[in-house]
């Protein structure tokens, strides 16, 4: 079987009145090992001024949005050690004010500082400044926000995950800290910290791993009668996932060893 990955639809915020998806996307979870793909999302923020003596809730029928239209598009690799290697190309397909309801700055005349990054704390990539959360208008189309790759290694936890584009939106007259969006993609590195393990004596006299890249090692199975990749993990360190060694009177995982 080939290997596989994750990838979803994301969306995660700190600090909007109100945001998400618009309309019902696909939000489901694919498990997948294909080399390559897109997907299309469309996100929406609330801003309201209403600060300075608004009434609670006051917002919810003096409002405006901004809405986004993102498309990611990817490649995927997944090396002889099970890291995944992501490339994306992510463009705003067109950025809008819209859904203005009431009078959003009754209270406050702020305007917004939007701001685009493929990560928080990464490189501007696009901003724009609306003078005017009250006024729908159209703000930009067909925005490219250029490739991102980044490599996410086996195992699971944080560090097995990553997501394909940041959005942050200010006021831009008073202090806040901003609405804070993570959104595009979400891949996920499923696969499990594992190598295939021994070596084999090429014609210079070289040891070089099973574990190369253009390298193998299989068995031939007796209840198939098909060839099945030899992998393990934790080599001499964990035991119970063959092909084993006999060490100390136990039998010990295979390591990683010879040539890469």
């Amino acid at each position: 079987m080939a290997k596989q990955y994750q990838w979803q639809l994301f969306f995660s915020a700190d600090g909007p009145l109100d945001a998400g998806f618009v309309g019902s996307p696909d939000l489901s979870v694919h498990t997948t090992d294909a080399t390559s793909g897109v997907a299309t999302a469309t996100y929406y923020c609330v801003d309201s001024n209403n600060l300075n003596g608004a009434p609670a809730g006051w917002w919810r029928n003096n409002r405006s949005s901004e809405f986004v239209t993102v498309i990611t598009s990817w490649t995927a690799s997944i090396d002889n050690r099970n890291n995944l290697t992501i490339n994306t190309t992510t463009k705003i397909q067109r950025i809008w004010r819209g859904d203005v309801v009431g009078s959003p700055t009754q209270y406050d005349n702020s305007g917004r500082w939007i701001r685009v990054y493929h990560q928080q704390g990464g490189t501007e990539l696009w901003n724009y400044h609306d003078l005017n959360i009250a006024q729908a208008k159209e703000i930009g189309a067909n925005i490219n926000l250029g490739n991102y790759s980044f490599t996410l290694p086996p195992g699971g936890g944080s560090q097995s995950n990553h997501n394909t584009m940041y959005y942050f939106n200010k006021n831009d007259t008073y202090t806040t800290d901003g609405d804070r969006i993570n959104m595009g993609l979400l891949f996920t590195n499923i696969l499990p910290p594992d190598y295939r393990p021994g070596a084999i004596r090429d014609n210079g006299g070289v040891w070089q791993s099973h574990n190369r890249n253009n390298g193998e090692a299989h068995i031939l199975t007796a209840d198939s009668g098909s060839w099945r990749e030899m992998r393990t993990e934790s080599g001499l360190i964990a035991a119970g996932n063959p092909p084993s060694i006999r060490i100390n009177n136990k039998w010990m995982n295979q390591r990683l060893i010879g040539k890469e």
